[in-house]
């Protein structure tokens, strides 16, 4: 609890330096490109397209979902994953890709996963304001359970901190933890229910432990908005899955952090 709430302290008294670095981040990812800020759209469009040509055209087996085209069901949970990915991939890296700060400035390593998990967090929600106005656009109806992005986005938030206070200290120590997580990507996109429905998949056991998958929790919660239309109370036990993995993430990384804290500058 000790080591908690000192991250908690570091955290509210290095949030302007935070913010900056977020800012900084995100212009520097866009800055000299001819589209600049367009490539946030650009980039996952294509994506998108590419994936709604293979199922709809090529597979033929992208049809309607609960009344809504399969294309507006697809976005709704896909949109969410272009976050989650980088925080994925992003996190697991930020120790390592911001160790200038943390040798030469004496930045707080605790704080550093937050700047990545913000800096991604604003191209999120341009891109859900984007799927919000492509709903309208093709007389998809939104409901008053849109109000809950807010909610969803701070869980997306909370989890992507999390992973990378411990993915990150776990791959400042070894380069190869990096290179598991990145080879896991395409099997966690693949197990996550983005591009099907898991309560379709036979056997209750085997969607039992597909649900137990934080990712999963977080793709149902933003078709909960958009599709389903359900509160995430009426789901209590699915909350409390996700809590339960955010919780043990936020463990691991606690406990890495109490014994890197004064030997992480050498090791990086």
């Amino acid at each position: 609890m000790k080591t908690l709430w000192k991250i908690i302290i570091l955290h509210i008294q290095y949030c302007t330096q935070i913010l900056q670095l977020a800012r900084t981040d995100l212009i520097k990812t866009y800055r000299g490109a001819l589209l600049s800020w367009g490539w946030a759209v650009v980039k996952p469009a294509i994506t998108i397209a590419v994936y709604y040509f293979t199922f709809t055209v090529g597979l033929r087996t992208g049809k309607p979902v609960k009344g809504y085209p399969y294309f507006l069901w697809l976005i709704s949970g896909f949109i969410p994953w272009f976050y989650i990915s980088s925080m994925y991939t992003g996190g697991a890296n930020s120790i390592h890709k911001y160790a200038f700060l943390v040798k030469k400035i004496k930045f707080p390593v605790c704080c550093v996963p937050m700047i990545v998990g913000l800096s991604n967090m604003i191209v999120h929600i341009i891109l859900m304001l984007l799927t919000i106005v492509i709903f309208i656009v093709m007389g998809a109806p939104i409901t008053i359970h849109i109000i809950q992005l807010p909610f969803y986005w701070l869980l997306m938030l909370m989890m992507g901190v999390a992973w990378g206070l411990f993915s990150g200290q776990v791959t400042a120590v070894s380069k190869d933890f990096y290179q598991l997580v990145r080879s896991s990507y395409t099997a966690l996109m693949w197990l996550s229910g983005i591009f099907y429905q898991i309560s379709t998949i036979k056997g209750a056991a085997l969607r039992f432990i597909l649900r137990l998958n934080p990712v999963t929790y977080l793709i149902d919660g933003f078709r909960y908005c958009f599709i389903d239309h359900v509160w995430f109370w009426e789901k209590p036990m699915a909350l409390l899955n996700f809590m339960l993995v955010y919780l043990l993430f936020v463990f691991l990384g606690i406990k890495i952090y109490s014994r890197t804290e004064r030997t992480i500058t050498d090791i990086l």
